[in-house]
């Protein structure tokens, strides 16, 4: 099972680690993705309890770097439409909930080049 490593960064904190970040961003392009209507509920349900230390925040910080260079043959299209998640399982704040930009992972067009 991956972990990620505890820092003081981690959780409810404004900083999050980059070291998190960036060992998250490194699991997530290992992963065989598909086209979904929400990567981010999509990633969430598959990180939640699979990876040690994970914390929602860590998940947006590393999805920023996936719209930057999207996994090979597609595309993350950001929409205007927001949606809401709770915490991960056994987080220290079970009543709060995170809101963020629903985002969709599209098959790139064969006529679309970079």
């Amino acid at each position: 099972m991956p972990a990620l490593p505890e820092v003081a960064g981690a959780g409810r904190h404004s900083r999050v680690d980059v070291e998190r970040i960036n060992r998250l961003y490194q699991w997530l392009e290992r992963l065989e993705l598909r086209p979904t209507d929400d990567l981010v509920r999509a990633l969430h349900g598959r990180l939640d309890g699979f990876i040690d230390g994970y914390r929602f925040p860590d998940l947006l910080a590393a999805l920023n770097r996936m719209l930057n260079r999207p996994p090979a043959g597609y595309r993350v299209f950001t929409t205007n439409r927001f949606r809401t998640l709770a915490p991960p399982a056994g987080d220290h704040a079970p009543d709060e909930r995170f809101v963020y930009r629903k985002r969709r992972l599209e098959k790139r067009p064969e006529t679309e080049h970079d």
